[in-house]
C-alpha cells in the first residue's frame, strides 16, 4: 500500500509539472509578438529575383525592391577615433628621474640602463684588447723580420731567430685567447641587454623610448584586440581621456611605439603613446581611454542598415546596373551616428542598399555559397 501511495504521489508531482509547463508555453505563444507579414520567403517578395556568384538580380518593379532604400555612399571629413580602447600612465618623467607604474618596472629599468653601460664597457673593452694585441702582435712580428734579414747576412744566430719566432705565435695564440674572451663577453652583455629590454616590453614599457622622451612628458600604454592591429600605426594621432580629468577634457598624443608581440592574455597589441605634462599632474597607474586615429580623414560613410555580417565578413549591395547589385566585402570602422566607417570596400559616388537591406540577407548567403561552389 505505501507503494501504491508512494507512485500516485509521483504522478500528482509530475502532473503538476507538467500542467505548469503547458501554462508557461501557452502564456509564452500568447506573449510572443506576431509573426512579420512579410518575409524573405514570402514567394510575393521572392518573385523575379536572381542568384549570381556575388550578385543579387531585383527587378525595380518588383514588391522586393519597393522595400528598400538606395542612397549614395558619402565622403566626409571626420576627426572622431578610429578606435576606442583603455589604457593606462605606465610612466611619467619627473626632474629627478622616470616614475614607473610600479617597483618591479622601476627595478627592471634600473637594471636596464645598468645593461646598457655593461654593454657599453664590453664593446670598448673588446676594442681595447684588439687594438692592444694588434700592437703586440706588430711587434713581434716587426722584431722577426729584423732577425730574418740579420741571420741572412750572418749577423744573428739562427737560435735567436727560432726564439722570435716562437714568441710571435705565442703572441698570437694570447691574442686569439684575449679576443675571444672579450667578445664573448660583449655577446654576453648585448644578450642580457635585450632579455631584461624584452621584459620591459612584455610589462608594457620600452626602455629605449624612456631614452628618448624628455622631462615633462607621460608614456601611456595603450590595449588593441589583435583584431584591430591593421587599424593602428606609428606616428599616429590619439586622443586621451583620464579617468582622473573632466570628462570634455582629452589630451593630445600620438603612438610612438608599437610593442613586438601580441599579449596572450587577453590577446592584445600594445601601443605606446607619449603625453605632455608640463605641469606634472599625471601619475603612473592613472585609467586612460585612449582614441586612436583623430587625424582629420576623409571618411567613406553608409547608413548602418546597409551593413550585412555573415560569418565573420562584413559586405554591402552596391548597384552594379541593369538591377543587378553586387555583393561587396567591406571592412567597417566606427559608426557615426546613423552612419558607419567604410575602411575598406566601394567608395563614392557609388549607391548602396541601405533600409530593407537585411530583407535580402537569405539572397546575399546564396550568392556568397554559389561562388564556392563554382
Amino acid at each position: 500500500m505505501n507503494r501504491l501511495a508512494n507512485l500516485s504521489g509521483e504522478w500528482k508531482g509530475w502532473a503538476f509539472v507538467a500542467v505548469l509547463l503547458g501554462a508557461a508555453i501557452g502564456w509564452l505563444a500568447l506573449a510572443a509578438p506576431p509573426a512579420p507579414a512579410w518575409a524573405p520567403s514570402d514567394p510575393a517578395l521572392r518573385a523575379g529575383i536572381s542568384i549570381e556568384p556575388l550578385a543579387i538580380g531585383i527587378p525595380s518593379a518588383s514588391p522586393l525592391a519597393e522595400r528598400l532604400t538606395i542612397v549614395p555612399i558619402r565622403t566626409a571629413e571626420i576627426d572622431s577615433p578610429l578606435l576606442q580602447v583603455a589604457g593606462s600612465i605606465v610612466a611619467t618623467h619627473r626632474a629627478e628621474g622616470w616614475q614607473l607604474a610600479s617597483p618591479e618596472l622601476l627595478g627592471a629599468w634600473a637594471e636596464w640602463v645598468q645593461a646598457s653601460a655593461d654593454v657599453a664597457f664590453q664593446r670598448s673593452q673588446l676594442a681595447t684588447t684588439r687594438q692592444l694585441h694588434d700592437a703586440k702582435g706588430k711587434a713581434a712580428a716587426d722584431v722577426v723580420e729584423r732577425l730574418r734579414r740579420l741571420f741572412e747576412i750572418g749577423s744573428s744566430a739562427a737560435s735567436e731567430l727560432a726564439a722570435e719566432e716562437a714568441n710571435l705565435i705565442q703572441v698570437r695564440l694570447e691574442a686569439r685567447q684575449a679576443n675571444h674572451e672579450a667578445e664573448a663577453a660583449s655577446t654576453a652583455a648585448t644578450r642580457h641587454h635585450a632579455s631584461l629590454e624584452r621584459q620591459l616590453e612584455q610589462q608594457g614599457v620600452s626602455p629605449t623610448l624612456l631614452r628618448e622622451v624628455g622631462v615633462g612628458n607621460a608614456v601611456v600604454v595603450a590595449e588593441v584586440p589583435e583584431s584591430q592591429i591593421a587599424r593602428v600605426k606609428t606616428e599616429q594621432e590619439v586622443s586621451v581621456r583620464l579617468a582622473s580629468e573632466p570628462a570634455a577634457t582629452s589630451r593630445k598624443g600620438r603612438v610612438k611605439k608599437i610593442l613586438p608581440f601580441v599579449a596572450t592574455e587577453p590577446r592584445t597589441l600594445r601601443l605606446l603613446v607619449t603625453l605632455e605634462d608640463r605641469e606634472q599632474r599625471l601619475l603612473p597607474g592613472m585609467f586612460a581611454e585612449v582614441g586612436i586615429g583623430v587625424d582629420r580623414r576623409d571618411a567613406q560613410l553608409v547608413p548602418q542598415t546597409a551593413a550585412l555580417h555573415l560569418g565573420r565578413l562584413d559586405y554591402v549591395l552596391v548597384e552594379d546596373g541593369n538591377d543587378r547589385w553586387r555583393v561587396a566585402e567591406v571592412r567597417f570602422g566606427p559608426p557615426h551616428g546613423a552612419d558607419i566607417e567604410l575602411l575598406d570596400g566601394p567608395a563614392a559616388p557609388l549607391r548602396v542598399v541601405a533600409d530593407g537591406a537585411i530583407l535580402l540577407k537569405p539572397f546575399v548567403a546564396k550568392a556568397l555559397a554559389s561562388r564556392s561552389e563554382r
